[in-house]
């Protein structure tokens, strides 16, 4: 649903964006490739999904956008370090994306910027699609007990 709902708000956020709101896109980009640990790493991540669809003005898609980030947050998580599976960090995808985003935003190519966006997400579900294992050890997004 995420993969698309939240380009849709994409869509209707652009026509808002200014010169100045692609400044803060992109300093909200390079905070995203800056950050030091997970949590920093998926605030910030959740700091530029949001300031790309800031403008559009239906509160109704914004909430439901919002719950189904919360809902995919434990995945994302998972998939931010190398392991024995997947082998290598998602991180390095999730920049290049960014960049193919920002960049259509900015030119403002509303079909590209939605397509990449659409994109982006899909990976991440793709991977969970391809390794559940990475996800089976825990119950509802948390460790599993042990007693």
């Amino acid at each position: 649903m995420r993969e698309r709902l939240e380009p849709l708000l994409l869509r209707m956020a652009m026509p808002t964006h200014t010169a100045e709101s692609f400044v803060e896109f992109e300093a909200s980009a390079l905070r995203v490739e800056a950050a030091t640990s997970p949590g920093e790493f998926l605030e910030c991540d959740h700091d530029f999904h949001q300031a790309l669809m800031a403008g559009a003005t239906t509160i109704r898609l914004h909430d439901t956008v919002d719950h189904l980030w919360n809902l995919t947050h434990y995945y994302r998580r998972q998939l931010l370090a190398p392991n024995g599976v997947t082998r290598r960090s998602r991180r390095a995808d999730i920049f290049a994306e960014h960049r193919m985003i920002l960049r259509a935003v900015i030119d403002g190519d509303v079909e590209s910027a939605e397509a990449m966006l659409a994109l982006h997400i899909r990976h991440t579900r793709k991977l969970v699609e391809l390794y559940p294992e990475v996800f089976t050890h825990s119950r509802a997004g948390g460790p599993e007990r042990t007693c």
